[in-house]
């Protein structure tokens, strides 16, 4: 204490201050003589004390499991006031989260220990950090720390890279696989489609040559260390090529039904569809793989459906949408061949539905395998296709030959002419010669002209008598003739027996004098001359005999067919020629008004027999109406 009476001042210095100072202080002054006591005020002096260095007692350094969860401690003993505890992550951050502080008081009253805890789930971030405890209270401006080592382990974070970025088919891929583990020794695994990789214990795997059937493959690596396994899993994405899986296919349908065509292609990237109609590929009508359509005449046609991926490119593949109807025929029109060789006969049937089957006739005969005879069907395109062989051809199947098919809508046929191939071999040098003696018979013509002309004496013109009649043949000159034996004779003459052929009676009785003489000879020709009948519902032959002898011709018979220009039906329709022949009661033939050969079918359901016809044969085939009809008389 310091201080004197005299000044009146009474100073307490502690010095050093103990932490027993802390307490509460007063001044009294004693009593004198006439002068009482007295006290001052009280005066509290309030020892700090600083804490003790904090201790985390976890150790300095901490071996901790990935995901485990830990309560660090922190210790901070004898402050006075209680020091206060905060805690800092690697970056000197205060950590808030998961912090605890519990005060004590020690046996003096006075001092107090400070405890902290922080609790918190290891992570692989923190492996080699530290994690720092600091304490403070007023007594020190500097706080004091300490730290702990973090030592997290963990299994292996697995990472797979692979190059190129686009694999393509074909080419050849390196995939890398990356694992950050504690500890860091690993072992590798390769693995696709959970079928191990025999001989690949590398971070690296190389796959060659690579194929669409490894698209949508799962790659997987697997990295093992003393803690645990981790792996990491790729699918493989080749790009590839669209390839069909579903064409489209030709549709059917009768009008007014919906008929739907489909298309599906696999490529890598996933490929856009497109339909396009007859061609017209300026205009897209749908867009979807399925495409639906009504049927009808102006809807019926090509179909195309387009597939376009990103990256390839496309494909198309087009169907027909059909409307049902008969069939169409086509095939050979024309063939030439020579005698005693094969030959083909083309013929296609289309329709919808397809033809099941395809007839061949000739002149009404049904054709059918034989020796020389050979038929070969099959189905091609949606088509049906026949083939008619004929070996060693000879003269009798020169002609025409008809081919039908039908369906349930209808029926339709074709013909096809054999006919013998001229051989021109001889023809260059044949026309050389013929052009030489030509041109030396003209020059001898001229020269032999020019000398006449040199020894003839000029001659006196003589007008003609304007008032001559000139005369000329009156023969009549009409187109229908027909040349027999270098005369003609008239083809529309209707027939008269009682003036057929006599010379007293017809007015051209010198031109045809010589008809008698040459009777034989016109029987040869018109022997040949056969019915050709194009319908290939019907077809017919006949012959008669009396037009292949001389008697016939001289007795009459042959001048009625000369004149008479062919025969008609009763009521005109399907005639040959324009000469219906008076009709004798007797006889019976089909009801449908054809008339063919040496028959005239009446409308009423008879035929007759021409005109002074002694014997006849009438045949008569309808094969595509499943029936035929055959009459002799």
């Amino acid at each position: 204490m310091t201080g004197s009476d005299q000044e009146g001042d009474y100073t307490l210095s502690i010095f050093p201050v103990h932490l027993e100072d802390d307490a509460l202080f007063q001044c009294q002054v004693g009593a004198a003589k006439g002068i009482a006591p007295i006290r001052s005020r009280y005066a509290t002096l309030i020892v700090t004390v600083p804490p003790d260095p904090p201790i985390i007692l976890n150790g300095e350094k901490l071996h901790v499991l990935e995901g485990k969860i830990v309560t660090l401690e922190c210790v901070s003993k004898g402050g006075k006031p209680a020091a206060e505890i905060t805690w800092l992550d690697n970056d000197n951050v205060p950590i808030r989260a998961g912090v605890e502080s519990i005060v004590e008081d020690l046996p003096d009253g006075k001092r107090k220990n400070t405890i902290s805890m922080l609790r918190k789930q290891m992570e692989r971030s923190d492996n080699h950090r530290n994690i720092t405890c600091e304490a403070q209270n007023i007594a020190e401006s500097v706080p004091k720390r300490t730290s702990i080592e973090l030592f997290v382990e963990y299994p292996p974070y697995v990472t797979l890279h692979y190059q190129p970025y686009n694999l393509k088919e074909g080419e050849n891929a390196t995939f890398k696989c990356s694992a950050d583990a504690n500890p860091a020794q690993v072992s590798y695994r390769w693995l696709i489609n959970n079928r191990e990789v025999e001989n690949e214990h590398s971070r690296t795997l190389i796959l060659s040559n690579l194929n669409k059937t490894m698209h949508g493959s799962v790659l997987k690596c697997v990295v093992q260390n003393r803690i645990g396994r981790s792996e990491e899993t790729h699918t493989i994405s080749i790009v590839y090529p669209p390839v069909w899986i579903l064409r489209p296919r030709d549709m059917s349908a009768e009008s007014g039904e919906a008929a739907t065509l489909s298309c599906l292609a696999d490529s890598y990237p996933p490929p856009s569809y497109s339909w396009y109609r007859n061609d017209d590929f300026t205009t897209v009508i749908s867009r979807s793989m399925n495409l639906t359509v009504i049927t009808n005449e102006n809807t019926q046609g090509r179909y195309t459906c387009k597939v376009s991926p990103p990256g390839s490119s496309p494909i198309q593949s087009s169907a027909f949408i059909m409307l049902k109807g008969p069939p169409h025929v086509s095939g050979s029109k024309v063939v030439e061949v020579g005698l005693d060789e094969s030959t083909d006969l083309l013929c296609m049937a289309r329709g919808v539905p397809v033809p099941q089957n395809i007839i061949w006739t000739r002149q009404g005969h049904l054709l059918s395998n034989g020796i020389r005879y050979n038929i070969q069907t099959s189905t091609k395109e949606d088509a049906l296709h026949s083939v008619l062989i004929i070996k060693d051809v000879k003269p009798s199947d020169f002609g025409v030959y008809n081919c039908t098919a039908s369906n349930l809508y209808g029926v339709d046929y074709s013909t096809v002419t054999l006919q013998l191939r001229e051989d021109t071999s001889l023809l260059i040098p044949l026309a050389a010669g013929i052009s030489g003696g030509v041109f030396l018979t003209l020059f001898f013509l001229l020269l032999g002209l020019h000398y006449k002309r040199a020894k003839e004496k000029p001659f006196k013109e003589t007008m003609s008598d304007p008032d001559t009649e000139w005369k000329t043949d009156q023969f009549p000159q009409d187109k229908h003739l027909l040349q027999v034996q270098e005369e003609e004779m008239p083809l529309n003459q209707p027939y008269d027996p009682s003036t057929s052929l006599h010379p007293a009676q017809s007015p051209y009785t010198d031109k045809f004098r010589t008809i008698h003489r040459s009777s034989a000879a016109l029987a040869d020709k018109f022997r040949t001359m056969n019915l050709n009948v194009q319908d290939p519902h019907y077809s017919a032959v006949y012959g008669n005999p009396y037009l292949r002898s001389s008697t016939a011709i001289d007795s009459g018979f042959y001048h009625d067919y000369s004149t008479a220009g062919g025969l008609s039906g009763n009521n005109g329709r399907n005639s040959i020629g324009g000469y219906t022949p008076p009709l004798p009661s007797g006889g019976s033939g089909p009801s449908n008004d054809y008339s063919y050969g040496d028959y005239v079918g009446g409308g009423g359901g008879t035929m007759r027999p021409a005109a002074n016809l002694v014997s006849t044969e009438y045949v008569i085939r309808q094969d595509m109406l499943g029936s035929s009809l055959a009459t002799h008389v």
